[in-house]
């Protein structure tokens, strides 16, 4: 099989099917509007407010996700683009890396099957790349939330302390708050002045950040407006709580680093030795380069040893 003529078909196939997801998103972009910039009468699903476990990376979201699931998971992520901006992108992206794989697969492999396997997993690796990306930005901007989260609790139950009401104090909190946490309250704080409910506008900052911890204390107080109590003590006994199962993350953190670093010593051992044999025998590395046997035992090892890299990393996390 000519390699140009199956990269020309998956990225014809793939252009079709994004061309009718696009089409499909475009019919409905009125309504997501409109639902962007007031509140929903409907409060969403308990599973979808909470979003109790961090999210991950979810490499098919196009294929799997709707629209609407995709906005969100570019909402938490802090990345404004749009979701036919971001299907556009990773199509780029799956193109580039597919060509990128046919130049490398006919400069260094002779037999053409092995040209077009370099074709489908540079595509493979170019679809999977701005999934990754996103996790990773929705990972970081989570992780600046839940250190902003103790001082916002602190700073709201001193301003109720004061005499302020509670949107007085998210107010003021908001505006002495830096991002992203205070954009997402003054969102909250809009919401609030255009007459929607507290119970749904909390459902939605939750939504929008997906901390648990958030959802902890959004949780106090939906709870403490409908059985009442001290909100002031309530935020107070929050905060602290969160602090301390930040400190715990952190000494699990480092107790987790040594074994992250032997893991990853381990997987730079293939590597090294690799460099050393070709250092001492050229020749003789080359054939495994050159032959099919060779070609095929290197893919091999080199899926074992990424599979082997990401399992390690999964047993060294540990939910708090």
């Amino acid at each position: 099989m000519d390699p140009v003529l199956f990269l020309a078909a998956i990225a014809a196939g793939l252009a079709g099917f994004y061309a009718a997801l696009g089409f499909q998103t475009s019919l409905g972009s009125t309504r997501r509007l409109v639902r962007a910039r007031t509140i929903d009468d409907h409060p969403e699903s308990e599973a979808q407010l909470t979003g109790l476990r961090r999210p991950r990376a979810r490499i098919f979201a196009p294929l799997t996700a709707s629209a609407e699931a995709l906005d969100l998971e570019l909402t938490r992520a802090g990345w404004p683009i749009k979701v036919s901006e971001y299907r556009a992108l990773r199509i780029l992206f799956t193109a580039g890396f597919a060509l990128l794989g046919l130049i490398v697969g006919r400069a260094v492999f002779e037999p053409s099957w092995a040209g077009t396997a370099s074709v489908v997993v540079g595509g493979i690796v170019g679809f999977m790349v701005l999934p990754r990306y996103v996790a990773m930005r929705r990972e970081r901007r989570l992780s600046q939330v839940e250190k902003q989260l103790p001082d916002v609790l602190s700073n709201m139950a001193r301003s109720l302390r004061a005499g302020s009401g509670l949107l007085q104090a998210l107010d003021y909190t908001a505006g002495q708050t830096a991002a992203p946490l205070g954009p997402e309250l003054q969102r909250a704080i809009r919401d609030l002045h255009l007459g929607g409910d507290y119970d749904v506008v909390f459902g939605e900052l939750r939504r929008r950040v997906g901390s648990p911890d958030l959802d902890i204390a959004a949780t106090a107080i939906t709870i403490q407006r409908t059985v009442g109590g001290n909100l002031s003590e309530i935020l107070s006994t929050v905060a602290g709580t969160i602090r301390e199962r930040q400190q715990i993350k952190s000494e699990v953190q480092v107790l987790t680093a040594r074994q992250k670093l032997l893991g990853n010593l381990v997987a730079l051992v293939p590597p090294f030795v690799a460099a050393a044999f070709f250092l001492v025998n050229p020749d003789v590395f080359t054939l495994a380069l050159e032959k099919t046997a060779g070609q095929v035992a290197l893919g091999i090892g080199l899926l074992f040893e990424i599979a082997g890299l990401a399992l390690i990393r999964r047993l060294a996390v540990i939910e708090v």
